[in-house]
């Protein structure tokens, strides 16, 4: 019992490497843009500006190819989907620098990788992670999931700048894409569907209460009973869409992801823009995620203590009040109390109050029973 307890925590807590992927992936992929909008406008002849709606269709795509990914879960499997989905993006990626020659072909490509990071997003990771763990441990996993995001913005921060300058935008699409392909590596070694099948539980639970491993054979449906499973596909989706809680925390993810793409999108060039090296912007960027990696596991650790509501409301002051601040700083570098380094002073306030997604996530898997999470 003691050999399988082992194997069962190692596969466990493998599945929440691949989590910490999917975020590796979402923000590499949302940072290729970024990174490389300010050397591809010089190369296309345009403005940073102009890229602004390959940044909305990112965003808009990421979120609302959701309810197909999450079908596709629910048919294939998490595994598969988000296999699927990294490689997808790696691909579209890829492209990008191979073939984007224009802002037009950049928005086209760009939105390709969008449909594909869209897999590691809130239809499946939160689901992966709630089959995986016991009730207890999700908001535990889910931190350490949510840092992943945090860790690729530093990663990208620091290695892009220079390659970029270096190699030209072409070099950055090719590094994120390479990144990806190894994140699919991991989901495909550690990542499975389902603990039972496997004669596991999810981690926390009891390790008596495990089934042995079956194989399931499939079914051959008849007509009959095909139209039923369709009418309860759909019933089951309507009465996700009665429920008032999808809206009300449907409307808190809204406005996050508006902050957090626009954040993320235009923060280098905003940066670069007020007078600071592309170089340093970067590092400035890393600096804000190396923060905000240590305050996503403070706050998901305090947002279980204290209702999720509340500690969503305390960030959203706080973070907003360092926002007030950093309009100044960026307004007139020159008048900043603290000098060149008021930046990265900014960065690190920003960074421990922008610590949103573990205490989002979490409050997906408390208002959602697991089989409509």
């Amino acid at each position: 019992m003691n050999g399988m307890s082992t194997a069962n925590a190692i596969r466990s807590w493998g599945v929440c490497l691949a989590g910490f992927c999917t975020q590796l992936i979402t923000v590499f992929s949302l940072n290729a843009l970024s990174m490389t909008m300010a050397s591809m406008a010089l190369d296309f002849g345009v403005k940073a500006t102009d890229f602004a709606i390959a940044a909305s269709i990112y965003g808009v795509l990421v979120s609302g190819m959701g309810l197909v990914w999450g079908y596709a879960v629910d048919h294939i499997g998490i595994r598969l989907t988000m296999i699927i989905g990294s490689l997808g993006a790696a691909i579209m990626l890829f492209l990008c620098g191979t073939f984007g020659n224009s802002v037009t072909s950049i928005v086209v490509l760009y939105s390709g990788a969008a449909l594909f990071v869209a897999a590691m997003g809130m239809a499946t990771t939160p689901k992966l992670i709630r089959t995986w763990f016991n009730a207890k441990w999700v908001g535990k996993a889910l931190a350490l999931v949510s840092a992943g995001g945090t860790i690729a913005g530093i990663v990208v921060g620091i290695i892009l700048p220079p390659a970029i300058e270096s190699g030209g935008w072409s070099m950055g699409f090719y590094i994120i894409a390479a990144l990806i392909v190894v994140c699919s590596i991991v989901m495909v070694i550690f990542v499975r569907d389902d603990p039972y099948k496997m004669g596991m539980v999810p981690f926390g639970d009891d390790p008596s209460t495990a089934k042995a491993p079956v194989k399931e054979e499939k079914k051959v449906l008849t007509e009959e009973e095909k139209a039923a499973k369709r009418k309860a596909n759909i019933d089951a989706l309507l009465g996700v869409l009665k429920n008032p809680m999808l809206w009300a925390v449907g409307l808190v993810w809204l406005l996050y992801q508006g902050i957090a793409y626009t954040n993320t999108t235009y923060m280098v060039v905003t940066i670069k823009e007020a007078g600071w090296a592309l170089a340093l912007a970067g590092i400035a960027s890393s600096t804000m995620r190396t923060a905000q990696t240590f305050g996503n596991i403070g706050w998901g650790a305090i947002s279980d203590f204290l209702s999720r509501k509340v500690t969503v409301l305390v960030l959203g002051i706080l973070a907003g009040i360092v926002w007030i601040a950093m309009f100044f700083v960026l307004s007139d570098p020159e008048a900043s109390p603290f000098g060149d380094s008021s930046i990265f002073v900014m960065m690190v306030a920003l960074g421990l109050t922008f610590c949103f997604i573990p205490v989002l996530n979490s409050m997906n898997t408390d208002v959602f029973p697991k089989e409509t999470l």
